[in-house]
């Protein structure tokens, strides 16, 4: 397969545009990355004052991009980001990247998703496109290919905008601050909509995560909505649409629990006004990190040195099994394939998350 990126890259080469007048990101990943790829808008608007930017992702992404460009220059697209968790077909990639191709027309395309699959897409959009040396061997494919050993912090926060700005020879740094997206309800909106108070004390709970590995108990969840509620707090149980039952399983039996498994919008509409997040490793603990929240999440199978929520009141609570990942791992076994679905490592006491969703 190597051999074959490479001869179609032989028939790939584009001229770089000096002034594109139509930008497409690739950022189909899931919430989390989704997030932080988005992140790259405002310095490529910097840079193109003049172009159309647009952006391409999974059905969530017109509430991640809400505010940042745009309705009409939002496009759903299907691409495959790990194929541990999903399956995938050239062939389809390449049907939905020709649609794509038609309804934007771009002169600029940046890929921040980086594999094969993402490559071979942007490969059949027909601009100059953008991408990062770890898409391994399908790398060859990008006209400009950044390198993952210049990116100067090892959070993958970071990795989407050092493509940028390798692409426009600026110097990269690791500071950043994760702009949240823009909620499309108001306070008043969705405090309606949902019967709350502007009295209640909300603590948002996030039960799920794309790997089971990643989860905490949900008998730990519900303990610990118990407890929040005891000492009067406003239990929102937030998940995807196919995180009901496990949801409706934590918020069973609470006084006043919510839950919102429906539509991304209200999660986002609710979690600047929320007390404070506690979940595992997931995108929306992302998101709320970046509003501020006090954001409490749990490790065991991945480490927060690369991938906890970046916020000044996020606190990552980690697994005491000795096989969590240590100094450079990033999963525990040093591979996501090799990781244990054992939930009962996932073992932070259900106090110590209590005592640090509920300090002064």
């Amino acid at each position: 397969m190597y051999g074959s990126f490479r001869t179609l890259a032989l028939f790939n080469r584009k001229e770089r545009p000096r002034n594109p007048q139509r930008i497409l990101l690739v950022a189909g990943g899931y919430l989390g990355d989704t997030f932080w790829a988005l992140q790259t808008v405002p310095p490529l608007k910097t840079a193109y004052p003049g172009a159309e930017i647009h952006v391409a992702g999974r059905a969530f992404i017109r509430v991640l991009a809400n505010g940042v460009v745009p309705d009409e220059h939002i496009h759903e697209a299907a691409v495959v980001s790990d194929r541990t968790r999903e399956s995938g077909g050239f062939g389809k990639l390449k049907r939905d990247a020709l649609r794509l191709r038609e309804a934007v027309r771009p002169d600029l395309t940046v890929d921040l998703m980086c594999n094969r699959y993402s490559a071979w897409f942007c490969r059949h959009l027909g601009s100059y496109a953008v991408g990062m040396d770890i898409a391994e061997e399908a790398s060859p494919l990008y006209s400009f290919c950044a390198k993952r050993s210049l990116i100067p912090s090892v959070h993958l926060a970071f990795r989407p905008r050092s493509i940028v700005r390798q692409f426009l020879g600026q110097p990269d740094s690791p500071d950043i601050e994760l702009a949240p997206p823009v909620p499309e309800k108001t306070k008043a909106e969705i405090f309606a909509e949902w019967n709350l108070n502007p009295s209640d004390r909300i603590v948002m709970l996030i039960p799920g995560a794309g790997w089971a590995a990643k989860r905490w108990p949900p008998e730990n969840f519900r303990l610990l909505a118990r407890r929040l509620a005891e000492q009067g707090f406003r239990t929102v149980v937030s998940g995807a649409p196919d995180e009901a039952e496990l949801c409706s399983k934590v918020a069973d039996g609470i006084p006043g629990a919510i839950i919102l498994c429906g539509d991304l919008s209200d999660t986002v509409s609710l979690l600047p006004h929320c007390r404070a997040v506690a979940g595992n490793d997931s995108g929306v603990a992302h998101l709320a990190a970046a509003f501020g929240v006090r954001t409490v999440t749990m490790f065991c199978q991945t480490n927060p040195a690369f991938c906890g929520p970046l916020g000044k009141q996020s606190m990552a609570l980690r697994s005491d099994c000795p096989h969590a990942p240590k100094e450079n791992e990033h999963f525990c076994c040093g591979h996501p394939r090799l990781a244990c679905d054992m939930p009962e490592r996932m073992n932070c006491p259900v106090e110590r998350v209590l005592e640090a969703v509920c300090r002064p």
